[in-house]
């Protein structure tokens, strides 16, 4: 069996629109993944923002 170490991944957002006059809003995520190394640890936070 491999092992699995946690690691913390922080998901940043940004939604905009081409509405006038809208700001731009930001939403900061954090999220715990359990990987066998930071690659595939990289690869699981990039595949759970999509």
């Amino acid at each position: 069996m491999t092992s699995r170490n946690p690691y913390i991944a922080i998901l940043v957002f940004e939604y905009n629109s081409n509405v006038e006059g809208f700001q731009s809003l930001y939403r900061e995520d954090t999220v715990l993944i359990h990987a066998a190394s930071e690659e595939s640890a990289r690869h699981l936070a990039q595949k759970k923002a999509r």
